[in-house]
């Protein structure tokens, strides 16, 4: 059935391209506006087809007892869902020179920015408290967490960086950077 429903999905969004072209200008031009956190996350929490086929709808939710946020979660085809942070894209992805850095070298002359390693941590803790308080959350709320994903969208892609963020992205487990 889940196969169904993403074969679905897809004609859809093949259905539906210049709605999607046009959501996507809009989103550019919020960008280019140097938008605060807070409009960037409002779109993208309405526009969930913008992170692939695989997801239905975004949901607002507290992350643990003590207060802490998330940006919010993002609901799966399969029911499940995966956590998205949301930084400035004005933050910087990674420092260094990458120019004539062959590929062997790449991580150590090109490394993550600070603000990356902080997302990431921020990241691996919302993550692990969900995992902890997974029964809560399904008991009191009805959303099933098991084992989600995290997504931390952050900065403006550069041509640049594309090759540090492939590589950056193969070594991290249950995490993506876009």
């Amino acid at each position: 059935m889940l196969t169904q429903v993403g074969k679905l999905r897809e004609e859809q969004f093949s259905i539906n391209l210049d709605d999607f072209k046009k959501e996507i200008k809009e989103f550019k031009q919020l960008l280019k506006e140097e938008s605060k956190e807070k409009d960037i996350q409002s779109w993208l929490y309405n526009h969930p087809w913008v992170f692939g086929p695989n997801y239905i709808e975004g949901t607002k939710e507290e992350i643990n007892r003590k207060g802490g946020r998330i940006d919010f979660l993002l609901q799966r085809y399969d029911t499940y869902y995966d956590v998205i942070e949301l930084k400035l894209p004005n933050c910087k992805l990674f420092v260094g020179k990458i120019e004539d850095t062959n590929e062997q070298d790449i991580s150590r002359k090109y490394q993550m920015s600070g603000e990356v390693k902080d997302a990431i941590s921020q990241v691996i803790g919302y993550l692990e408290s969900y995992e902890i308080d997974k029964t809560n959350l399904l008991w009191e709320k009805g959303i099933s967490i098991h084992k989600p994903n995290g997504i931390i969208v952050i900065g403006m892609s550069e041509k640049k960086n594309k090759r540090a963020l492939k590589s950056l992205n193969s070594y991290l487990h249950n995490i993506e950077i876009l």
